[in-house]
């Protein structure tokens, strides 16, 4: 569950995400202005080396047949092998060449598949692939030469981060000369270097997506027709296309639609970019299925948006209603060019609004935090009427201690959309602390104040109808102001005192109302089978009445016979049906029954009485058992009654890992155990007691 003190995190994540988002666009500025291509591998290996904090690196590049790798570029001690070969596949590098991914040897000179010459120098190696349109055309290789060297974890993710930016760098290198030969006539090369360096600078100073998006659709227009065009993003957890920037002289805006057999959809899954006119359509019609529902457009040409593991996260397209206005292979390779730029800025905004969000807001709830909750209350520090509620959620950390924090969660999430129902669009609602929730409401008398509370408490009911699990139960208070002399914190105060109040006569019924709960828990889970708790009702009270108990006593035994396992129900169903042994791990949370079901009976009137005896009742004679390690008479005897008829059941009842024993082995294990396990006066009295029934 988010707490607030995690906070911090957040914030120092947010300084170590945005220190390497500006080393990544300050290289990206530096590469995408490297033409010639030694030049831009230099700047590579450089940019890379300063990024990890290593000064021994060389780049390798592929033969074009296919069977070995050149040292082209090397610094620090790796120039002793500049201009070296090696066959293509072997070593850390080969490795690199077959997977495609980040590979990272730590202990290299212990490595068994290293290159004798290398280890010598190399401590510590970590290679990348340089690609161009997806495949490794070239390797870049970091060493550390110091004893005791080596890469960590936030290396290798750096690294995977760099790699495509440098893979994007080479492709662009490889297209811009390119594009540079094949449209020289129409001088296109400048434009082209001027809107790489304009996209990646308007994502540094657009205040939002939106800004980022028009930027973008301008920036195109200078460099191919581009009236009509959208920029479309994969929503992968709801399966469904979105559009957050579209211009379209014929067809509505559209904010997203579920996947179809559409054109975008096409380059989104083949992850290549596509030129359409009406003449080709009809072939990829019949070939693909492919469907088109909007108004057909003469020629339309979309490029996939790749993020920087290559992953396919959307399309760039234009298109043209004007039969005199053809998209040629050059306006491809333009587009293309660019969209790798796009799709890096694009991913950059999208980090710094999730991380802008996270810095405002309760990341579990969705609601603002504290922080964003005190910049609030500076803004409305004059106004009148003014308003605040305070809410507690009842009972959440029994439920927490109970059924565990994911069933907590879920309070939490209810409340959230509880209270975002009953606001209004000038009212401000936050998670102030784990149980506590703050409203404020500018322009909003006390009459105002006492109505939204009452709509609160009917969202409220209306939610509990409709879930199974713990009821949601809050306590509110408000206090209103009339004059600006009454400071906010005063009324905060004020608001809390009477939440306060409230929570004082409303907590006993809450907790009794969490206690209801979890026994429909603990039916319904029904882990107590074939009669299990009846028969040691019965077992435990005859045993008592042998040793001449008071029938108060008698029924509270027989209580704790009925209950003693009630703190089962914030066991995970995989570790308490499970059919076979436990894990040493899966035992230490499986004895926490004990104390969870001491909780739980301390909440409830009913199971008072017997709540130590659930604590204590895996207690062993020799001081064996959990969790307090008891021995001997500490141990209350209700907890030793029930140690013996609770094993002898469970010997002579059928498990899903084994079959019942006979009453007379079941006697002898509970002889043998007499002294260590259980207490041998009431193994006597037991044995003989059922020797005579």
């Amino acid at each position: 569950m988010y707490q607030l003190s995690d906070q911090e995190y957040i914030d120092k994540e947010m300084r170590r995400q945005n220190r390497l988002l500006k080393f990544l666009h300050d290289t990206a500025l530096d590469v995408m202005n490297r033409r010639e291509v030694f030049d831009l591998l230099e700047t590579i290996l450089s940019r890379a080396a300063e990024l990890i904090g290593t000064r021994t690196g060389c780049v390798l590049l592929v033969n074009k047949e296919k069977t070995e790798r050149v040292r082209v570029i090397a610094t620090g001690q790796a120039r002793t092998f500049l201009g070296s070969r090696d066959k293509l596949d072997v070593g850390a590098a080969g490795q690199v060449w077959r997977t495609g991914q980040v590979v990272v040897i730590n202990n290299y000179k212990l490595w068994s598949e290293r290159l004798s010459s290398i280890s010598i120098v190399a401590e510590a190696v970590a290679y990348f692939p340089l690609k161009s349109n997806d495949e490794v055309v070239g390797i870049i290789g970091l060493w550390h030469t110091d004893a005791g060297q080596t890469f960590s974890n936030q290396d290798i993710e750096d690294l995977q981060q760099f790699a495509s930016l440098a893979s994007i760098a080479y492709t662009n290198a490889q297209l811009y000369r390119e594009a540079q030969k094949e449209i020289s006539e129409r001088k296109t090369a400048e434009k082209l270097q001027q809107a790489l360096y304009r996209i990646s600078e308007t994502a540094s100073s657009s205040r939002n997506l939106n800004e980022l998006y028009r930027s973008v659709h301008l920036i195109i227009s200078e460099l191919i027709p581009a009236e009509n065009f959208y920029i479309a993003v994969y929503d992968e957890k709801q399966a469904m296309i979105r559009f957050p920037y579209r211009v379209d002289q014929y067809d509505a805006n559209i904010t997203g639609r579920p996947l179809k057999k559409g054109i975008t959809e096409y380059v989104m899954r083949t992850g290549k970019p596509l030129i359409i006119n009406p003449e080709t359509f009809a072939d990829l019609e019949q070939a693909e299925g492919i469907a088109i529902s909007e108004t057909i457009s003469a020629d339309w040409l979309g490029v996939p948006l790749k993020a920087a593991n290559e992953k396919v996260i959307g399309v760039l397209a234009v298109q043209t209603y004007d039969h005199g206005v053809r998209y040629t292979r050059d306006d491809c390779h333009i587009l293309t060019f660019v969209s790798n730029q796009v799709a890096m800025a694009i991913e950059r905004k999208q980090a710094e609004e999730k991380l802008r969000f996270l810095s405002h807001h309760d990341a579990l709830t969705g609601l603002y935090n504290r922080a964003y909750l005190n910049d609030a209350m500076k803004l409305v520090e004059h106004f009148v009427p003014l308003s605040m509620v305070i809410c507690d959620v009842d009972g959440l950390k029994l439920v927490n201690d109970t059924l565990g924090h994911a069933a907590g969660d879920e309070m939490l999430r209810g409340t959230s959309q509880v209270l975002s129902g009953v606001l209004r669009a000038t009212d401000v609602a936050a998670r102030i602390g784990g149980d506590e929730f703050a409203l404020l409401l500018p322009g909003t008398d006390a009459v105002t104040a006492g109505k939204l509370c009452n709509s609160i408490r009917e969202g409220i009911a209306s939610y509990n109808k409709q879930i199974s699990g713990v009821p949601l139960s809050l306590s509110l208070g408000f206090a209103s102001r009339s004059e600006s002399s009454i400071t906010l914190q005063n009324l905060y105060k004020e608001a809390d005192g009477h939440m306060y109040r409230e929570k004082l006569h409303r907590s006993r019924s809450a907790r009794s109302a969490i206690v209801k709960t979890v026994m429909k828990l603990l039916e319904a889970r029904d882990f107590i089978t074939e009669g299990h708790a009846e028969r040691l009702k019965d077992l435990a009270c005859a045993l008592a009445r042998q040793l001449g108990f008071s029938e108060t006593q008698v029924g509270d035994i027989g209580l704790l016979a009925q209950f003693h396992d009630i703190g089962k129900v914030g066991i995970p169903d995989h570790i308490l049906f499970k059919p076979g042994m436990l894990t040493v791990e899966e035992k230490k949370e499986m004895e926490r029954h004990c104390e969870i079901g001491y909780r739980i009976a301390q909440s409830a009137s009913d199971l008072l009485p017997i709540a130590d005896w659930i604590l204590k009742h895996h207690e062993w004679w020799n001081g064996n058992g959990y969790p307090l390690r008891l021995q001997g008479e500490q141990i209350p005897i209700e907890c030793r009654i029930l140690a013996i008829v609770d094993a002898y059941d469970a010997m002579v009842s059928d498990r899903p890992y084994r079959k019942a024993m006979s009453h007379e082995a079941a006697i002898a294990e509970l002889l043998r155990n007499a002294g260590t396990q259980f207490d041998g006066f009431l193994v006597k009295h037991f044995v003989a007691m059922n020797l005579v029934s």
